[in-house]
């Protein structure tokens, strides 16, 4: 009898991990005089997560930051068939392509002067990284707004082909942010 309160509880245990887990269990029950050995190995049907790819980095012949106050010195662009280019764009693409999807604003107008990443394409077409904001409006009682926007830390806006993705990728967010300037 207590063999066999030991295996009901060994399979109610798997079945609670099962439960809890979502995912397919399998379990080897081992029993002898005195004791009961479960061994669960617990295996997952996930796939990993495909990384969403927003630009091929082939289509990219150079990058550059842009934008800012017009007082500052600004990087020459970094291009392909430079090796220290090659670089840059590598990281900056790897960066942008495991970015996710967030929800938020992607056009808020016009605040302050962001640094803003261009990509130049070999087609000719321009992609744009620019920092993401939070925007509240509050309305006094005679309805009239103010619009406050902050920049969203880690957050940016990628725009291409009249697209607009909302993105959370700190990397990428920190080197617009100045990041770039370390660029040698």
């Amino acid at each position: 009898m207590k063999y066999l309160i030991q295996t009901l509880l060994a399979y109610l245990s798997i079945s609670v991990i099962a439960a809890c887990t979502s995912q397919s269990p399998a379990a080897v029950i081992k029993t002898n005089e005195n004791t009961t050995t479960v061994q669960l190995v617990v295996s997952t049907n996930e796939k990993p997560k495909p990384i969403q790819q927003f630009l091929n980095e082939d289509k990219v012949n150079s990058l550059q930051v842009e934008g800012g106050l017009p007082s500052n010195e600004k990087l020459n662009p970094f291009r392909k068939e430079e090796v220290k280019g090659t670089k840059v764009i590598s990281k900056v693409m790897g960066w942008l392509n495991s970015s996710e999807i967030v929800d938020g604003e992607t056009n808020w107008g016009k605040h302050g002067y962001p640094n803003i990443l261009s990509f130049y394409l070999n087609s000719g077409q321009i992609a744009v990284v620019e920092p993401a904001y939070k925007c509240d409006i509050k309305k006094d009682d005679k309805g009239y707004g103010t619009k406050r926007c902050t920049p969203a830390n880690g957050e940016i806006v990628f725009n291409y082909e009249s697209k607009h993705f909302r993105l959370e990728s700190p990397e990428l967010y920190d080197w617009l942010q100045g990041g770039w300037m370390k660029e040698n």
